[in-house]
C-alpha cells in the first residue's frame, strides 16, 4: 500500500530524531555510527525529494507522449502543429529520463520478475545497457520494415511488447518521429508527407510510445508501491535495510552506497561512452538531456527545499565544506561544457566528477561503502 505523503514525512522525522539522539552526550559527531546513520538519513531524502519525484516524472512525461501520439495519429490530426507537439514532447520524455538516469539501481534496474540480461532500463535506453555502442541503423532498417510491411498485418501494442531491448525505447521512437523511414529527411513536410501516405508509420509510432510508457509505469510502481512481485516497495525496503533478506536479487546495501555509486557510476558512463556525439542527434536535444541530469546531480549533494540533512550539510560539519566548494566548482565546469557543447571537456569534467564520487563524497561523509565502483559502464 502506498504511503501518504504525510506518513513518509512522519516516518523520516523520526529516523533523524533518532540518528540525533545517537550522537547526544558525546563530544564528536563524527563516530562512524552516527555518520553512517546520518549518511542514510540524508539518502533517504534524496530519495523521496529527487529520485522519486523524478521518477513519477519521467512516468508522467511518458504518458503524455503516448498521449500526444494517439492524437497526432487520429484522423484528420497529423499536421504541422500537431507534429511538432510530438516531437516536443519527446524532448521533454527524454529530458525527464535523464534525471532518473543518474540513479540505475532497483525499479530501474529491475526485479525477479524481469530478464536481467535485458533489464528495464535497457528498454528505454539501449545505448546506456549497450556500452555505448550506437545501434541507430539497425533501429532504422527495422522501423522502415514495419513501415513499409507486409507483415505483421498491423503493428500493435502486442506486438512491439515482444520486441528486444534493442528495438523500442526512445531511439526507436525519436527515429520514427523525427525523420522518415525511406531517406531520413528530418524535414517536417518530408515526415507529415510519410505519415499521411504510409498508414504503418502511426502504428510504429502509438506502439512504441505505449511500450515506453509500460516500462515508465513499472519503475514507479517498483518504487512506490511493489517491487519485484514481494509485495513492499522498494523505497521502504531500502529504508528499513530489507532488500538482501528479501531475496530479490539486490545486494543489501545501504542507502548512502545505492545512491553514490549510482552516480558515480553515471559520471563513469558519460566519461567512457559518445553520449553526446552518438544519442540524440536526429532530433538535436542531446545537450538539453545531459543539462538535465546535473539537477539532480545537484539536488543529491545540496538537497531540495523538503530537504533537512543534505549530503553537502555533512560534508561541511566533518569539515569538509573545501570538498563541497570542489565538487560544486567541477559541476559548474561540467555544465559549461554542456553549454558550450564540446564532447571534449564533457568528458573531461565527467571524469573529474567520476572521481570525486568515487573518492572524495565517501571521504567527507566518513563513509565506507563497502562496494567496487563502476569503471567502463
Amino acid at each position: 500500500m502506498l504511503m501518504s505523503s504525510q506518513n513518509i514525512k512522519a516516518a523520516l522525522l523520526a529516523v533523524i530524531s533518532s540518528a540525533l539522539l545517537v550522537g547526544c552526550g558525546s563530544e564528536s559527531s563524527t563516530s562512524t555510527k552516527a555518520l553512517g546513520s546520518e549518511a542514510d538519513v540524508a539518502a533517504l531524502q534524496v530519495v523521496d525529494n529527487t529520485i522519486i519525484p523524478a521518477v513519477n516524472n519521467f512516468q508522467s512525461q511518458a504518458q503524455s507522449l503516448d498521449n500526444s501520439a494517439e492524437l497526432f495519429c487520429s484522423a484528420g490530426n497529423t499536421d504541422t502543429v500537431n507534429l511538432t507537439t510530438l516531437q516536443q514532447q519527446w524532448k521533454e520524455t527524454t529530458k525527464a529520463w535523464y534525471q532518473v538516469l543518474p540513479f540505475k539501481f532497483g525499479p530501474v534496474v529491475g526485479g525477479l520478475d524481469i530478464n536481467f540480461v535485458e533489464p528495464i532500463y535497457a528498454y528505454i535506453d539501449y545505448f546506456r545497457f549497450n556500452k555505448g555502442s550506437d545501434n541507430t541503423t539497425s533501429v532504422r532498417n527495422k522501423i522502415k520494415e514495419w513501415v513499409d510491411g507486409p507483415t505483421p498485418t498491423a503493428v500493435t501494442d502486442a506486438f512491439m511488447l515482444e520486441k528486444s531491448a534493442s528495438l523500442v525505447g526512445l531511439l526507436p521512437l525519436e527515429v520514427a518521429i523525427f525523420e522518415t523511414s525511406d531517406t531520413q529527411s528530418v524535414v517536417a513536410s518530408d515526415v507529415l508527407s510519410e505519415f499521411n501516405t504510409k498508414a504503418r508509420k502511426c502504428q510504429v509510432v502509438t506502439a512504441l510510445s505505449n511500450q515506453l510508457l509500460v516500462r515508465a509505469n513499472e519503475i514507479k510502481e517498483g518504487w512506490l508501491v511493489d517491487y519485484a512481485q514481494v509485495g513492499k516497495s522498494f523505497r521502504d525496503m531500502l529504508a528499513n535495510n530489507e532488500l538482501e533478506d528479501a531475496g530479490v536479487n539486490d545486494t543489501g546495501d545501504s542507502a548512502i552506497s545505492k545512491v553514490t555509486v549510482s552516480v558515480q557510476d553515471y559520471f563513469d558512463y558519460l566519461k567512457n561512452r559518445d553520449v553526446t556525439e552518438s544519442t540524440g542527434q536526429i532530433s538535436a536535444s542531446i545537450w538539453q538531456s545531459v543539462a538535465a541530469s546535473l539537477l539532480s546531480v545537484d539536488e543529491v549533494l545540496a538537497g531540495t527545499d523538503e530537504t533537512t540533512l543534505s549530503l553537502d550539510a555533512i560534508m561541511k560539519n566533518n569539515s569538509f565544506a573545501n570538498t563541497v566548494i570542489y565538487l560544486k566548482d567541477n559541476i559548474t565546469t561540467l555544465r559549461t561544457a554542456i553549454t558550450n557543447e564540446n564532447p571534449t571537456d564533457f568528458k573531461a569534467a565527467a571524469g573529474i566528477l567520476d572521481g570525486n564520487f568515487k573518492r572524495d563524497v565517501p571521504d567527507a561523509m566518513g563513509v565506507s561503502l563497502g562496494l567496487n565502483f563502476s569503471d567502463g559502464d
